[in-house]
């Protein structure tokens, strides 16, 4: 996990409108009262169990509530996997099923903005207008996570490497192709593959996590 702020120091550490699948959506959405409120998830702490469990809270975003927003790829609509919110069986895509189950903490919960789960996809003006709201609410986010995916065999040696900086910036120009570089340096080829992951050719990526306070790589 790679965490930047607003001035660029590193430490490790689109909305796709189409609805999704799922079950008792009525249970799980209480309509927005007003323009000013939002839906925030809350992610229940891991607790021995493989089932991810939620609540959901309804936030007016005027009074600046503290929450973090994931910027992710929706992928393939199948599978679907089952997650509990507020009790109800929730079906959510496989990408954010495992960013869920990656995202979870041992003891606390976390609180989180989706736009899969945050916004009632089958309600079209409120999608619309929560759509239009989105800039914002990245924006206003203490930090943006940037789910880039499930782990492969040479993520972890790419985020070392892009939380020691000086060991590729050096010799890294714009003018150069780091497809071409990372030929023969088993380095520079996994931060080239992280780099090359579909998330990065996302149309929402500017406004979703380049406007963030603070944004954090996670990959697993």
């Amino acid at each position: 996990m790679l965490e930047v702020d607003a001035t660029g120091q590193a430490s490790v550490g689109e909305s796709q409108v189409s609805p999704q699948q799922g079950h008792n959506k009525d249970h799980v959405y209480r309509d927005l009262q007003d323009f000013d409120q939002i839906r925030l998830l809350h992610l229940q702490p891991r607790s021995g169990s493989e089932k991810i469990e939620c609540t959901i809270e309804l936030a007016k975003f005027s009074k600046m509530p503290e929450y973090e927003a994931l910027s992710y790829m929706w992928g393939p609509a199948n599978p679907l996997h089952s997650i509990l919110i507020d009790g109800a069986n929730f079906e959510v895509r496989e990408n954010l099923w495992l960013a869920l189950q990656h995202l979870r903490l041992e003891s606390e919960s976390r609180v989180l903005w989706i736009d899969a789960i945050c916004i009632n996809q089958w309600n079209i003006h409120e999608r619309n207008h929560q759509v239009a709201q989105m800039a914002q609410i990245y924006e206003e986010a203490t930090t943006v996570v940037v789910w880039l995916g499930a782990p492969d065999s040479s993520s972890a040696i790419a985020f070392q490497l892009l939380a020691s900086p000086w060991k590729w910036t050096a010799f890294i120009q714009p003018s150069n192709d780091l497809e071409v570089l990372s030929r023969g340096n088993r380095q520079l080829s996994a931060l080239h593959s992280l780099l090359s992951r579909e998330y990065w050719k996302r149309l929402w990526i500017i406004q979703e996590f380049l406007m963030a306070q603070k944004f954090v790589l996670q990959c697993g």
